[in-house]
């Protein structure tokens, strides 16, 4: 099993965009510091990453991750640090004839407001009052967080802005319970909603980790349903991943190290600022692993997605 030994300044565990971003400012700052990242994948970017497929000789844009907006500002001011000006775009927030494929249907928007397609794709396992009032589960899950604002005391107030968020998810409670102490799914049932409507959110709505990750409901709610009625985003033209690798481009030619396939897997502190730290290289070609110590980098970054 192969070894080395090798000493950095500064490690950051995790080479997404946080990642990324955080080696390229500490590099700004401290240009004569040795950084290494290291990423548990096999590429960067994280969460977020973004693929060109041509379908009849046109291009399509495909994002995964990377779609929650708030202030564009700081976002695309490091976009033109990096020479992406003219990549910047309008980000086309759809109409009515975007297409869905659910459960083997497919259905544009339009179709689905006016007709019952969404309730044809439910099975059974829907209680008495929602095969009553069934909706899109846009809706359902509207209808749930109005009921749980009325409930405040006193009622409380359609958020729109961040602020108005971190309102929510702090002092609006279900039970007593802060939503930021819910579990989301666990809140949705309490309010009433069946296992298969909750699932039906959760297949539909492109929001599938705040089920499988146990996010809390206030983040839960927000991710869902804070979308302005008026959008005037952009994106960039090949993809919000172009910032990613740009960063990546940029800190590795400035001697940053980026080591892909690589997982933290002992972190000791040792007496004084020294952190022996050990992480584990992965050849998905050999089950014999080999490993490689990083000794005494004197400050230690964990960058992992919110």
């Amino acid at each position: 099993m192969a070894t080395a030994e090798q000493t950095y300044d500064i490690l950051i565990a995790g080479a997404g965009v946080s990642g990324l971003y955080c080696a390229y400012k500490l590099n700004e700052k401290y240009p004569k510091k040795t950084i290494c990242i290291i990423e548990k994948l096999d590429r960067i970017g994280g969460l977020l990453e973004s693929n060109l497929v041509t379908i009849n000789g046109k291009t399509i844009k495909q994002e995964e991750g990377g779609m929650r907006f708030y202030n564009n500002r700081e976002t695309y001011k490091l976009a033109i640090e990096l020479g992406l000006e003219k990549e910047i775009v309008p980000f086309s927030m759809g109409n009515k004839y975007n297409l869905n494929f659910i459960r083997g249907v497919r259905f544009t928007l339009g179709q689905a407001d006016e007709s019952k397609v969404w309730f044809d794709l439910y099975n059974t396992g829907l209680s008495a009052a929602e095969q009553e009032n069934y909706a899109d589960p846009f809706a359902i899950l509207n209808d749930v967080f109005d009921k749980i604002r009325m409930m405040q005391d006193p009622p409380g107030e359609q958020p729109f802005t961040p602020q108005q968020w971190q309102h929510v998810r702090l002092e609006w409670k279900v039970d007593n319970i802060e939503l930021y102490k819910w579990d989301f799914g666990s809140l949705l049932r309490f309010m009433g909603l069946s296992y298969e409507t909750i699932k039906m959110i959760e297949i539909s709505l492109g929001f599938k980790s705040l089920f499988n990750r146990n996010a809390n409901a206030g983040f839960g709610f927000q991710s869902n349903l804070d979308f302005t009625s008026s959008p005037n985003f952009f994106t960039l033209k090949y993809g919000y991943d172009e910032i990613p690798k740009r960063l990546c481009q940029k800190i590795t030619n400035n001697g940053v190290k980026v080591n892909l396939l690589s997982e933290l897997v002992k972190l000791d502190e040792d007496v004084g600022q020294s952190f022996p730290i050990r992480i584990e290289y992965i050849d998905r070609n050999d089950p014999n692993k080999s490993q490689q110590k990083l000794s005494d980098p004197k400050d230690v970054y964990l960058l992992y997605p919110n």
